[in-house]
């Protein structure tokens, strides 16, 4: 009987065994020391492993089942969630989805499973396709795991060409990642696809991508984020809640464009809006212009901007949204432009709020609870600034809900021009170059449209620049100049 026992134990490791026939549920397999279900005619899904003690489970890309060829496409839910020691696993290209635990870091008593993962793949364009349900799904998730492409140790990952969307979970986790770069194929980063990959401490992000859901929360050590193109960047859909941090400049703090850094942020003319999060954590920008094609500033667009001391709102601004420029604790002159109607909650949250220039005539709708608006102590914005109106438009302020809360609310001749100081500032273009006039060798600053710094300094003649538009920075006031 012990023979017979050990032979049919022989022939179960290298033959097909079926089991579960007769209980109303799809025929199991058990081949290799791996389980499979029947998913269609020319399909199986990995159920797990026989043995909840394996170490190394390598799932094949195709298994043979009564002299027929499956091809294995999935991996079952809680599938290897009770392997409490496997440490390495081999996923093939074959495979098109993930279900929920599959991977989970918690065995059915809550117990934690194994930790340091090896996870085996050959194809990275393949994993790139592969849909997780969630989290758990991905072997990436089990702490101190280390992905390997043909055996290689990925520390520095670069997408294939050709993929077009990173998707959600799918790089969750990645412990050992330290650079990332994307080819101009991405067009979406799905949610959490990078979430806690804690190495990570840069990024190039193509001017192809027009969407990420909060795929970096967690990156706390990101250091950097480089990218080719302002404009695209303006037009990223950044989807997520104030909480998950849909956009990695909140870790990176740094923007490169072209390779430097950007401390004067020049947002291109064309742009009519700032998304929501679209700045949000970029403390290191010292300033910020905003373009005349304007019309709305998002939620959170330059939220936690530390660095930012004054912003002026171009005329052509008429909304701006929750938290737009929310907890920059530098922020102490605010000039909002003519055609504003309508401020909302935190928009210029802030402690150090000294001066307030609204240049609408009529006072803009103000958030109906008056405590959320300035300061985050609030009576010192609404006691220590001083709120300087449009001459005619005093009473008006004073007896506008949320305006009138400011004890110090004076009319200003705004001259027709944007409230800034220097007025006597002029900049033209002559003979191929920038002239300046008036500046008192005050500091100049000249933008390409793309945003960058073409030329810093002290001189009122800024000759050998291309033709073209510029920007052009001094004494405060922002000129756009073509040559």
């Amino acid at each position: 009987m012990k023979q017979l026992i050990l032979t049919l134990a022989a022939v179960a490791a290298s033959v097909t065994a079926v089991y579960g026939q007769g209980t109303g549920v799809l025929d199991r397999y058990y081949i290799d020391g791996l389980i499979y279900e029947k998913t269609s005619e020319t399909t199986v899904s990995c159920e797990g492993a026989f043995d909840d003690g394996v170490k190394k489970v390598v799932i094949p890309e195709t298994v043979n089942i009564d002299d027929k060829v499956f091809t294995v496409t999935g991996i079952s839910e809680y599938a290897f969630s009770q392997c409490k020691t496997l440490s390495s696993i081999t996923i093939p290209k074959t495979i098109a989805s993930i279900s929920s635990n599959a991977f989970s870091r918690y065995n059915f008593g809550g117990e934690p499973v194994s930790s340091e993962l090896s996870v085996y793949i050959s194809d990275l364009t393949a994993w790139c396709k592969i849909n997780f349900e969630d989290s758990s799904a991905n072997p990436l998730v089990r702490e101190g795991s280390k992905f390997y492409v043909n055996g290689v140790l990925v520390t520095d990952l670069k997408i294939p060409d050709g993929i077009t969307e990173i998707k959600p979970y799918s790089f969750y986790g990645l412990g050992g990642l330290t650079s990332l770069t994307l080819p101009n194929s991405v067009t979406t980063i799905g949610y959490f696809a990078f979430v806690d990959c804690s190495s990570l401490t840069s990024l190039t992000i193509p001017s192809s991508v027009i969407t990420i859901e909060s795929a970096f929360s967690g990156c706390d050590n990101l250091k950097a984020i480089y990218i080719s193109d302002l404009s695209a960047w303006c037009k990223i859909n950044f989807n997520g809640s104030y909480y998950a941090n849909p956009n990695p400049l909140y870790y990176a703090h740094n923007l490169y464009l072209n390779g430097e850094l950007l401390t004067n942020l020049v947002i291109p003319n064309g742009i009519t809006e700032i998304k929501d999060y679209a700045f949000r954590g970029g403390t290191c920008f010292e300033t910020v212009s905003l373009p005349n094609s304007l019309t709305k500033i998002m939620d959170c667009a330059f939220t936690e901007c530390s660095g930012l001391a004054s912003i002026r709102i171009p005329d052509s601004v008429i909304e701006i949204a929750d938290l737009a420029f929310g907890n920059c604790e530098k922020l102490e002159t605010v000039v909002i432009g003519r055609n504003v109607s309508a401020i909302d909650y935190n928009a210029f949250y802030s402690p150090n709020v000294r001066k307030v220039d609204v240049l609408a005539l009529n006072p803009p709708k103000y958030p109906e609870v008056k405590d959320y608006y300035f300061g985050i102590v609030q009576t010192e914005a609404y006691e220590k600034a001083v709120l300087s109106v449009p001459v005619g438009s005093l009473e008006a302020y004073r007896a506008a809900d949320g305006w009138k809360e400011f004890k110090n609310i004076q009319e200003k001749d705004f001259g027709g021009v944007d409230g800034v100081e220097n007025d006597a500032v002029s900049v033209t273009a002559k003979g191929g170059s920038i002239e300046i006039a008036s500046a008192d060798n005050a500091q100049v600053e000249v933008y390409n449209l793309s945003g960058q710094l073409v030329y810093s300094g002290t001189e009122t003649t800024v000759g050998g620049l291309a033709r073209g538009i510029y920007i052009v920075r001094v004494s405060g006031r922002t000129f756009k100049v073509a040559l």
